[in-house]
């Protein structure tokens, strides 16, 4: 009866009118002028797009060049500067994952290698995104690169009840390039009020750099039951749009190293409630794989 009632909820993504909470995206940075030349242009870049500093792993993830592999991902859009003669600016950027365990610095690419620049960080309030930021005096193409840290696992949330259990929803993606589970949502039990919001955040991987790409995401109850809720980290509208596996938004891929996979694959998955947080270690079971033809 579980399998069904799940199955029927996944259903219903393609038919319940849209317009309900949405996963949460990465705003883009926003420079100011703090003294001298005001004259100058801020062109947001989406990082793929960039001809220099970056580096495609075997799988096919766009990752800033010069990290370990696994290491470093790019967080948002990358911003160029032209026209800043003299004067100074304020370059920001929004850092929704910070609270999940997240950490990251702006920097700025030297002509060779991204070198990281002196920023400053403020922790959101009342469960807003922290932001960094970092005074600029030159033209340039500036990032946001962040890595998940290891060291940082405390949270100051209270633990969760026993009894609170989640399944990650993850339609297989597998092709030539890459093998990579696209991470839709998760199921919690119990639900904790529609439109509540959720984040999972990715850590402990061994072997290290076996996993990559989707490490963090969050999203918000989209529908619930008395004893259940269904988390979604896409808007429905683009669920219902999606005719092929491969039409998820690369955000949602988890990659999985093949050479890695020879190994023991072993990490710990921490979701995060309204409430409440929970590390769960890696289990088969904590998958609810959703078939999806059209390979």
């Amino acid at each position: 009866m579980l399998t069904l009632f799940s199955l029927v909820l996944i259903t219903s993504l393609l038919i319940v009118p849209t317009g309900a909470a949405q996963a949460a995206s990465w705003p883009d940075p926003v420079v100011t002028s703090l003294n001298g030349d005001s004259d100058f242009t801020a062109t947001m870049v989406d990082p793929i797009s960039l001809s220099f500093g970056t580096a495609v792993t075997d799988k096919g993830l766009v990752v800033p060049s010069g990290f370990p592999s696994g290491e470093k991902q790019f967080a948002g859009k990358a911003v160029t500067i032209k026209g800043l003669e003299s004067g100074k600016a304020s370059l920001c950027f929004s850092f929704p994952t910070y609270r999940y365990g997240w950490r990251g610095n702006v920097y700025q690419w030297d002509g060779t290698a991204w070198s990281m620049i002196s920023s400053s960080l403020t922790e959101g309030i009342e469960g807003g995104a922290a932001t960094v930021c970092a005074t600029i005096s030159t033209d340039g193409t500036y990032a946001f690169i962040i890595g998940y840290g290891l060291s940082q696992k405390v949270s100051s949330l209270p633990l969760c009840a026993e009894d609170f259990e989640v399944e990650l929803l993850a339609v297989p993606l597998e092709t030539e390039d890459f093998l990579a589970l696209s991470m839709i949502g998760l199921f919690t039990y119990p639900s904790f009020g529609e439109g509540s919001e959720f984040s999972y955040s990715i850590f402990n991987v061994t072997p290290a750099g076996s996993l990559s790409g989707a490490l963090s995401q969050r999203g918000t109850t989209y529908i619930e039951t008395s004893e259940m809720g269904l988390v979604l980290f896409l808007d429905p509208e683009i669920l219902s749009g999606i005719s092929s596996p491969l039409d998820f938004p690369e955000s949602t891929y988890l990659y999985f190293d093949p050479a890695s996979m020879e190994e023991d694959l072993d990490f710990t998955v921490r979701v995060t409630t309204p409430t409440c947080y929970k590390d769960f270690p890696y289990s088969p079971d904590l998958f609810y794989m959703i078939p999806f033809g059209g390979y």
